[in-house]
């Protein structure tokens, strides 16, 4: 096995570890507000993520055409995901009690809205 392949390996078991632990703790999470029977209202911003959805699509057509001029840049790929497991997976653990009041819509108003029919 290549050290590449040992270097990408392990580090997907660090990210599967890392993951897991934090759905764990989301679910913990999620499980203790609804026992608490109180209903949260999160601010939910409407376009606060075009940025990151664009630099993203960006950032892979790059990688993908990289592939071509550089082989080594085959490995960017599964790294990528690694990082971005890794990253949903931390995301649990420093997760804000609080939103940020940004916008009027609120999840539950959103609820009710596809309730509705509206």
């Amino acid at each position: 096995m290549s050290t590449i392949s040992i270097v990408i390996l392990v580090l997907g078991i660090l990210a599967t570890v890392l993951f897991a632990a934090g759905f764990v703790r989301g679910v913990q999470n999620a499980l203790n507000g609804f026992r608490k029977g109180s209903e949260e209202k999160f601010l939910v911003t409407d376009n606060a993520h075009w940025l990151a959805v664009g630099s993203s699509v960006v950032g892979a057509a790059v990688l993908i055409a990289a592939v071509g001029f550089i082989p080594a840049f085959v490995y960017a790929g599964p790294l990528l995901v690694l990082v971005s497991a890794a990253g949903t997976g931390l995301a649990f653990f420093i997760e804000d009690r609080e939103a940020p009041q940004t916008t009027t819509n609120t999840v539950s108003d959103r609820s009710q809205a596809a309730l509705s029919g509206v």
